[in-house]
């Protein structure tokens, strides 16, 4: 089951949504409707995007490396601000008491300490290989450093509880309160019991909303309308919303479909939720003898009926608030541990073979330390320098380590430790550094025939319909050379073996170090679905070869996997139902190097608002194209045109959005790259 949040996913799930909206005894969330809105918005889509990828690297080397920061002893503290933005100020008293009862209601379930926890004792003979997670985070309501100026806002040293404040002005999301977890509880309908983003943004302000009936236990505060409502008054809302703001999605696909899912390996496939009170298994998952785990609590059963959170999905939670705790206000509550701090490693493996290695950490304070700790490097190679982007760190940020002179090493692993102290205390870091002498292996298997049944790259036109017969293919030998700053497309046909999804990645090792993992280095081919030899949806993609790629010869990886089986796949997996294929590459210099036909290109004014002249002389008779690409390998003009000797031509690209552009001019015998800036 592959990690992933994909749109289509999003889409599907719509339409089950539309089937519930009506209230009855079935729980109903909105967190899909709510994406599918926000996602309209390019810039929106294209942060998320964003965010997603890191944490889809950080939670596979959590997975990997089980680094020490993620089985911390100390919780992170994440301070709650609730808002009651339609409810009357004389039911102060009981409406903090009701927010503070759904906090304990949260802390119970996310740490596994909840009283019905006990139900998995006879519940875990049907899920093999399945435990509850237990996170390691405490909500604590804030009392202190409210935000100055907000009208009704609290007083300080009271509970962080806005009664008749008009949060977001009628949004979700309310900058005011930037840095809490904000939960907001008004009359959404009848048709739904709350909704949150699916990867929240704290530092926006972002809220999980819900309704008046499904917040909190009890009697609730009735004078406000505020009274939660069986079968879901016992605050499992809240603890199923508040994991979609925490990256954990509906463990089905869509209705009746089996072909996607959460992504979380140890949470059973289904095609649909389940909603009442069914016994531990007795419905049916969408693998063979594998049965729903219908007391999850991302399911959609009654509250009674659903007690735990698996341990992949505490992964996901811990992973996800690790990666968003700097944007948690600082100073907020006295709740939790003592003031400290702690470091974590962004990568905390690296592969070489000799070239410099460089390791991204993170310092981030707990429950508000603000001292100065120094930052030192040991365990040192002898023979290569070690060298930290700061030799100390007062506020939660980020920093580097970089390590030359370490061509001279042997192969084997080593450990390099960076240490932060101060005021007593101290937290450390171990990073391993691997010298090898060539790339990862990888892998598919041979259980299906999901496969790669064409490259085309340049001069690469490596073409097998036949049976896949190899996990693993070795066609290093077909060599292309390639030169930098010019474009090239890259096309891959694959095989998905039936009705099923598969998708290729493509990783080109640019600087020569063994390691596909540098920023860069992978790209996207698409998918494609119930096809025999066609191509995935990227597919041409345009590769435009980097500047500073180190000449000579290097390894392009394709790999083909079927898409639900594989969770933060990667370059170096083995054993996945698909297939890798490895190719060489030759870089060579720019063509713009030495290259004559094209005399005085320039372009101008550069930088400009997307409307500019090409302008250049030719000694040749042959006609030429013009191609212009966004930073993302995107062909967004191309244009032919008849031989001129002298050209000069205005190119319209008004519009565009700002950014880095390449534009390559090209005939029969020589192309030339050139970088232009729109703003």
């Amino acid at each position: 089951m592959e990690l992933k949040f994909l749109f289509t996913h999003c889409l599907i799930s719509f339409f089950l949504f539309i089937g519930m909206s009506t209230y009855s005894q079935t729980r109903t969330c909105g967190m899909v409707e709510h994406m599918n809105q926000q996602l309209q918005d390019p810039d929106f889509a294209r942060e998320y995007e964003k965010k997603q990828t890191e944490f889809k690297v950080a939670l596979a080397q959590r997975l990997e490396s089980r680094a020490p920061v993620f089985n911390r002893s100390n919780p992170i503290i994440i301070p709650v601000a609730v808002h009651f933005p339609e409810a009357q100020e004389t039911d102060r008293a009981c409406l903090e008491a009701l927010a503070q009862n759904q906090i304990d209601i949260l802390n119970a379930d996310y740490t596994a300490t909840n009283s019905d926890i006990n139900l998995w004792d006879t519940a875990s003979s049907f899920y093999p290989g399945v435990n509850p997670g237990m996170a390691t985070i405490e909500f604590c309501i804030a009392t202190q450093n409210h935000p100055v100026g907000v009208a009704g806002g609290p007083l300080e040293g009271s509970p962080a509880v806005t009664i008749g404040y008009n949060f977001g002005n009628g949004a979700d999301q309310d900058a005011n309160w930037s840095g809490y977890m904000n939960f907001l509880v008004k009359d959404i309908g009848s048709g739904l019991l709350g909704y949150s983003p699916l990867g929240g943004n704290v530092l926006a302000g972002q809220s999980v909303v819900m309704n008046i009936n499904a917040f909190g236990s009890g009697a609730g505060c009735s004078g406000s309308g505020i009274v939660p409502g069986a079968p879901y008054d016992l605050g499992r809302t809240v603890t199923h919303e508040l994991g979609h703001f925490y990256n954990l999605d509906h463990p089905w696909g869509g209705v009746g479909a089996c072909n996607l899912d959460d992504g979380i390996a140890d949470t059973p496939n289904i095609s649909s939720p389940n909603g009442g009170c069914p016994a531990p298994g007795s419905v049916d998952g969408c693998e063979p003898n594998e049965k729903a785990l219908t007391m999850n609590y991302m399911d959609y059963v009654n509250d009674a009926c659903m007690f735990m959170l698996t341990e992949g999905q505490t992964d996901v939670v811990d992973t996800y608030i690790s990666t968003i705790q700097n944007q948690f206000k600082q100073n907020t509550t006295p709740c939790g541990v003592t003031a400290s701090f702690n470091l974590s490693a962004m990568n905390n493996s690296y592969r070489t073979c000799g070239n410099d290695a460089a390791f991204d950490l993170s310092y981030f304070s707990i429950n508000g330390f603000d001292s100065t700790v120094a930052l030192e490097v040991s365990n040192v190679p002898q023979g290569v320098s070690a060298t930290l982007s700061q030799d100390e760190i007062n506020t939660p940020g980020d920093f580097s380590l970089a390590l030359t002179n370490i061509d001279q090493l042997d192969l084997a692993d080593y450990t390099v430790t960076v240490t932060a102290s101060g005021s007593g205390l101290s937290a450390s870091a171990n990073l391993t550094l691997s010298i090898v002498d060539t790339v990862c292996s990888a892998a598919g298997n041979l259980d299906f025939e999901t496969a790669t049944t064409a490259v085309v790259f340049n001069n690469i036109n490596q073409r097998d319909r036949a049976t896949k017969t190899a996990p693993y293919n070795d066609f290093t030998s077909v060599l292309t050379d390639i030169n930098r700053e010019s474009s090239y497309d890259l096309s891959v046909r694959v095989h998905t073996d039936g009705d099923f999804e598969v998708a290729t990645t493509v990783w080109i090792d640019w600087n020569q170090n063994c390691n596909f993992s540098d920023p860069g280095e992978s790209y996207d081919l698409g998918s494609a679905t119930a096809v025999f030899d066609e191509p995935t949806t990227n597919s041409p993609r345009a590769i435009i070869i980097p500047s500073d790629a180190a000449l000579g010869t290097t390894t392009m990886r394709v790999s083909t996997r079927f898409v639900n089986t594989n969770p933060n796949f990667s370059a170096c997996q083995t054993g996945f139902n698909g297939e890798v294929e490895d190719y060489s590459i030759n870089v060579l210099e720019s063509i713009a190097n030495y290259g004559n036909e094209f005399i005085d290109l320039v372009a101008f004014p550069n930088p400009s608002s997307g409307n500019f002249t090409l302008k250049f002389q030719t000694n040749s008779s042959a006609d030429f194209e013009v191609h212009i690409y966004d930073i993302r390998g995107r062909r967004i003009y191309a244009q032919e045109f008849k031989n001129r000797i002298n050209f000069n031509q205005t190119i319209a690209l008004e519009g565009m959005p700002t950014g880095i552009y390449l534009m390559t001019v090209s005939s029969d015998s020589e192309q030339v790259t050139k970088r232009i800036l729109i703003n």
